[in-house]
């Protein structure tokens, strides 16, 4: 989600809802519930920015803004700019859990994981990737 949104939004700092940016929902500082109870309107525990507290309902905004920015469903964003770049061919954002708001649970193989983590990784050295991500299991590493 965090490459979706750093790729997708314009403003991290403009707000979402009730003052909550998506560098609230990124950085864990929404001070909303990770999830709040069935059948009652969201509410904020906590002004946001001012404490670290994991929050469902903070990543279901954020992929509300990511889609509304881009026009699209975060399933194709996530297909399109993330998982089939890279050569994530067993990835997908599953389809909502129930009670949860539209939360999309992530899911994925050792394998694909690795493939997103030298996609995005930082290489020292000017060590750079192959082209191929079928390739990346030859690199060395010190």
């Amino acid at each position: 989600m965090g490459h979706l949104a750093l790729t997708v939004l314009a403003d991290l700092d403009e707000p979402l809802w009730s003052g909550i940016t998506a560098r609230h929902a990124l950085s864990h500082t929404t001070g909303l519930p990770n999830w709040r109870p069935e059948g009652e309107d969201l509410r904020p525990i906590r002004p946001p920015g001012q404490q670290w507290g994991y929050s469902g309902e903070g990543f279901v905004l954020l992929q509300e803004a990511i889609e509304a920015q881009a026009g699209r469903p975060i399933t194709d964003l996530a297909r399109e700019l993330v998982f089939s770049p890279i050569g994530m061919t067993d990835t997908r954002l599953d389809e909502p859990e129930e009670g949860l708001h539209g939360y999309r649970p992530l899911i994925t193989t050792a394998r694909d994981y690795g493939l997103f983590l030298l996609g995005f990784a930082d290489l020292s050295e000017g060590q750079v990737p192959p082209a191929d991500p079928a390739e990346w299991g030859s690199m060395s590493w010190r």
